[in-house]
């Protein structure tokens, strides 16, 4: 059980399958210093930079691609159109002030390649033809590899969580290939 009398900072990643959108939720006990300012930090995949933000206590954060300084860097959002957000392994840590309680997580955002393995989910379709009993093999390995991923990003094991991942996103891209030439 949770000590109640000591700050926790604590949050939640959702997975919301909108490559657009990362949403974090505070799940933090603050205590005495609910009242001093929190911050965010977002470290992209693939990068070693984290973006800084202030983060909302007791709420769902909610990060796009102009606040993520990805769009809209005029200051001018009105036009703007959000786009994707990579998928891949995002790093992001919460820190109270005094920055000495924070906490961090890790996040495998899979909005996009979700949506390409539905996509031949859709194709392969729910009855069974026996003609294309390779690419549900295919489909099902690609599957299992993106989740021996995210069984290791939940250890924090990043490592590994990337290795299976990006073998995951190798396969699917030539399954996708495959369903898009009628060459399987």
């Amino acid at each position: 059980m949770a000590d109640l009398t000591q700050v926790i900072i604590d949050f939640i990643v959702f997975t919301v399958y909108d490559p657009k959108v990362l949403m974090v939720s505070d799940n933090s006990n603050w205590l005495h210093i609910e009242n001093e300012p929190a911050i965010i930090e977002i470290t992209f995949p693939g990068s070693t930079k984290a973006l800084v933000f202030n983060f909302q206590k007791g709420a769902v954060n909610s990060f796009n691609s102009n606040n993520l300084q990805l769009t809209c860097l005029t200051g001018n959002c009105d036009d703007e159109t959000f786009i994707d957000l990579p998928d891949g392994i995002y790093t992001i840590t919460v820190k109270g002030s005094p920055d000495t309680f924070q906490a961090t997580k890790y996040h495998l955002k899979t909005d996009r390649f979700q949506i390409k393995m539905d996509q031949i989910l859709v194709q392969i379709g729910m009855d069974y033809d026996p003609k294309i009993a390779d690419q549900r093999k295919r489909f099902a390995d690609v599957e299992f590899l993106k989740k021996i991923a995210e069984a290791h990003i939940r250890r924090e094991d990043v490592g590994r969580a990337k290795t299976f991942f990006d073998q995951a996103q190798s396969e699917l891209d030539r399954l996708t290939d495959c369903f898009d030439t009628n060459d399987c």
